[in-house]
This record gives C-alpha cells, structure tokens and sequence, in this order.
C-alpha cells in the first residue's frame, strides 16, 4: 500500500496522526497509524508509520530519523510491500518532498498481517478529544500498491485523474466549503469534516 498526502504541521511536540485506521482502540490499536510523532520516546517531529494486527497486538513500526518542518508544506508518503515476520518492518518506506528518507524500524517476528476491519479511517486525530493533528492537510491518497520513488514524484505536485491504477481513495478537498470532502476515486467515500475545521483558499502543490 501507499498513502500520501500534503501536510502543513503547526505543532510537532506530541503524537499526532495524519491518517489512522483504529478498527479498535485500547493498546491493540491502531491498525495503520501514519503520523507526526514522538512516540517511544523517539525526536518530535519525526514521521511515523505504525501498522498492526490488532487481534494479536503484534505490530511493525517505521519512524524518520529526520524531522519535519513546522508552518511549512511538505510532501509525506509512506508505502508498505506487505511483508509480513521477522523483516516485516523492513518493508516500509518513508519519503518526504520525494525523498527517501533514513528509517529506525521496529520488526517484529510474530506479526503476520494488518486486518481488514470495518471501523472508518480517521484523518487527523487519534481519537475523539486527545491528540488531534494541528495544521493543514491537503490531496490525501491511498493504494493498494506499494509505489515506486519514481511514481511518487512523478505525481506529488499535480492532482489526479482519479482513475490511476491502484488508487482507492483520494480526497483533493477542493470544495472550500461545508463539512463534505468528496473521495474523487472510483471508491466514492465522501469524508465528513469536524471539529471545527477550518478552510484555506489555494493550493499545497506549487
């Protein structure tokens, strides 16, 4: 799989996620949890893909060993081969404006597969009044593909078609208003707005 995403981080001192699919919560979420974060004690700021077996609570772990940059857009794109055992963290791929960045992994040799659950993906926060992502946020994609470098910035910096292949969802959020952001690929899963978020006019992309 691959997800990417513009981002425009105004707070880098605690954990917060970008994109989460929790299926559960408690220690044995979240499924996939790709955020800013300090987590296990590791710099704030740094970019992190967490991704889980929740029924075992076996989980793989891939974190940046450089950071962000804060009031700043930045390309963020994660991509996983799928692996699973001893190499499975191995596995995972963090780029940053489209470079491919240095990874302190987590491996895990009992882990075997992420679910596949019925609970929604979540974007920007790790539950219902803690740790909400602060900034901005922009053209979220994910695949069902593991992409290339190549394919990563051949596309970082213009919108989609909509129909590329192994694109299931992608939200440009282009509407400037209301609380709906259409899933401009063939998957139609309109995402709901909350907490108060609030609009931008322009774009991310140069």
């Amino acid at each position: 799989m691959t997800i990417d995403a513009w981002i425009y981080p105004t707070d880098l001192s605690i954990s917060r996620p970008i994109v989460e699919y929790a299926g559960v919560t408690g220690p044995a979420g979240p499924h996939l949890w790709l955020s800013v974060s300090a987590s296990g004690g590791l710099v704030p700021g740094a970019l992190t893909a967490n991704i889980r077996d929740s029924s075992s609570g076996n989980h793989v772990v891939g974190t940046t060993t450089a950071v962000l940059t804060a009031n700043q857009w930045q390309h963020v794109a994660v991509t996983y081969d799928g692996r699973g055992g001893a190499t499975a963290a191995d596995g995972i791929a963090i780029y940053v404006d489209g470079a491919l960045q240095g990874v302190f992994r987590i491996n895990d040799a009992a882990y075997v597969a992420m679910e596949n659950g019925t609970a929604p993906l979540e974007m920007g926060r790790e539950g219902p009044q803690w740790n909400m992502y602060d900034g901005g946020m922009d053209d979220v994609r994910i695949w069902n593909v593991a992409r290339t470098v190549t394919q990563i910035q051949g596309t970082m910096n213009n919108e989609l078609a909509g129909t590329e292949t192994g694109l299931i969802a992608y939200w440009r959020f282009n509407e400037g208003l209301g609380v709906r952001v259409n899933d401009d690929s063939p998957s139609t899963n309109t995402a709901t707005l909350m907490s108060g978020v609030t609009w931008v006019a322009g774009s991310s992309m140069p």
